[in-house]
């Protein structure tokens, strides 16, 4: 800061009593922070910083600016002007470090400060990051772990094994190849750690590596893991059929229908098939179901209708019908389409549904349900048989 210091002048002046005041400056001033740099590690490439701080009030003439030595050596300009606060982040074990404010365009030395650097040995603990766990879902993993101390980790995840990790290393090395492609999450600071990698495909392998570093030690540690996402369920429900036209002029239709999940009218083992004696406008509930223990992303389902013209129909329960002859329209053929011959006419309908679309979609992507609608009229002269069945998807992830 500046003060004022008053001197009497000599001579006349002196006999008159006038003093005369000019002004003066205070000291240059110069500090890092810290002045002395710990290290845990005896690494000689690792590098720290101090802060470097200064102000030359006005002291010399500019310009001003402030030079460094290591170890007495080789001075190196670190910053221009007579005031800042620049972070020196060279700094390395074994080392003294001598930064000065000079002025007068580095013709006179105002002030100066020394860092210093010092070892001390800490017990390692090689487990560092404790309690790793993955917790798989049908799109998703949750990944939690704990470290020693507070420390801002990062998790990558890759569908690709990592390079051989290395667990403690005094710089973060790559945990995968170049060019193999990894998510990287920050896993939150402090001491308790949790992270969540959506849009996963379902019933994968997926690699993670988890890295953090401890200010303490300076040091990176690492852990590598697996998880395997759940696979993807799929429960249908072919609840109702909406009879458009029986195909039969003078009475009700004697109808069957087969319902396919993928190609497969047996999923579980059992025909899914339902007869009935209907009439066109008329809707009858089937509730015939089958599931996908390990579904793909696409999901195609398939319904075809068959009017028996040349035999009774004889009901056995509620949902079943039995045909006095050899006559059954194929509607367990996956390859069923549309067509008629001398037992009666037959029409089928299909839609393909994304999954992952719809787990996209979805609220709560790793358990969903959604409704579907097939529309099976025929598309020529073939057929007059035509109905809608509409029904449920169920989607859920197991093991």
């Amino acid at each position: 800061m500046n003060s004022l210091r008053c001197v009497p002048t000599i001579a006349v002046l002196a006999i008159v009593g006038l003093t005369v005041c000019r002004t003066a400056h205070a000291e240059a001033t110069i500090s890092a922070n810290p002045q002395e740099v710990v290290f845990y590690t005896k690494s000689t490439t690792m590098e720290k910083s101090s802060v470097i701080k200064w102000f030359a009030d006005g002291q010399s003439s500019p310009p001003r600016a402030v030079y460094y030595k290591t170890n007495g050596a080789g001075e190196t300009l670190f910053s221009k002007g007579g005031s800042d606060t620049q972070p020196a982040e060279f700094i390395k074990l074994n080392n003294s470090y001598e930064f000065c404010l000079w002025g007068n365009d580095h013709k006179d030395k105002l002030k100066c400060t020394t860092v210093t650097t010092a070892y001390k040995e800490v017990k390692i603990d090689l487990g560092f990051i404790k309690d790793a766990k993955c917790e798989p879902r049908g799109h998703s993993v949750r990944i939690t772990f704990t470290t020693i101390r507070s420390s801002l980790p990062a998790v990558q995840l890759s569908q690709t094994a990592p390079k051989k990790i290395i667990a403690i290393n005094n710089e973060d090395v790559a945990s995968f190849a170049e060019g193999v492609e990894a998510t990287t999450h920050l896993a939150g600071a402090g001491i308790p750690h949790e992270t969540v990698f959506s849009n996963l495909n379902p019933n994968t392998d997926h690699f993670f590596v988890i890295s953090a570093s401890d200010k303490k030690t300076g040091l990176w540690f690492k852990v590598s893991g697996k998880c395997h996402t759940l696979k993807r369920r799929v429960a249908v429900t072919f609840a109702k059929v909406k009879v458009i036209d029986d195909s039969d002029d003078l009475s009700a239709g004697d109808l069957v229908f087969g319902f396919f999940i993928n190609g497969n009218n047996k999923p579980n083992g059992k025909a899914m098939t339902f007869g009935t004696h209907a009439d066109s406008g008329s809707t009858k509930t089937a509730n015939v179901s089958g599931s996908i223990a390990n579904a793909p992303a696409t999901l195609t389902l398939k319904a075809a209708g068959f009017d028996n013209d040349e035999t009774e129909w004889v009901p056995v329960g509620p949902f079943v019908a039995l045909f006095t002859n050899t006559c059954f329209g194929g509607v367990t053929d996956a390859g069923i389409t549309e067509g008629e011959d001398d037992c009666g006419e037959w029409t089928s309908g299909s839609q393909s549904i994304n999954l992952a679309t719809l787990a996209q979609n979805a609220a709560n992507p790793d358990k969903f349900s959604q409704a579907f609608t097939l529309q099976a009229h025929p598309k020529g002269d073939d057929s007059e048989v035509s109905f809608d069945v509409t029904g449920t998807i169920s989607v859920t992830f197991v093991p």
